[in-house]
């Protein structure tokens, strides 16, 4: 019997040897789309929004790497689109406050001088001035704040997604 079972193990050995070799084999081949998924994941992850992963064959692996390819195309036109609308937003500020800024120079200019003279007025009138000075020196410190934003570097704040 010990020769029996001493036999079995030495025929056993070789053939599992062999039948590891093609497991290993293919679990190597189902493993590397798997591991190039998680690599293009993690680019794509930190910003790297052109990442595509190459799509072999027409398995499960095959339909979610085209999955994965129409995502990120779709995530780097939403970002593109963002950037433009950024771009946009920022010209747009920074062309409304310039032209704010010369009637309202005009209008500081004259609050100042009325200023000036405003212990000379009736107390409604001189109220009444105080008010508009205020309001105006408001406005000119919201137009340097909208000067300031659209001045404000896009690359300082990256979009984190």
């Amino acid at each position: 019997v010990e020769a029996m079972v001493e036999a079995a193990k030495r025929g056993a050995d070789p053939g599992l040897a062999i039948a590891v070799i093609p497991a290993l084999l293919a679990a190597r081949s189902v493993l590397r789309p798997v591991r190039d998924m998680r690599r293009a994941a993690q680019r794509l992850g930190s910003g790297r929004f052109d990442t595509r992963i190459e799509v072999r064959g027409s398995d499960e692996l095959a339909g979610l790497a085209r999955t994965f390819n129409e995502t990120a195309g779709a995530l780097e036109q939403s970002v593109d689109e963002l950037r433009e609308a950024e771009v946009r937003a920022r010209r747009f500020a920074s062309d409304v406050s310039h032209e704010l800024r010369t009637p309202l120079a005009g209008m500081l200019a004259v609050t100042e001088v009325l200023d000036e003279e405003a212990e000379r007025l009736d107390p409604d009138t001189a109220a009444a001035l105080r008010l508009v000075s205020a309001e105006t020196g408001k406005l000119a410190v919201l137009v340097e704040d909208l000067m300031e934003i659209s001045r404000f570097d896009p690359r300082a704040a990256e979009l984190h997604l």
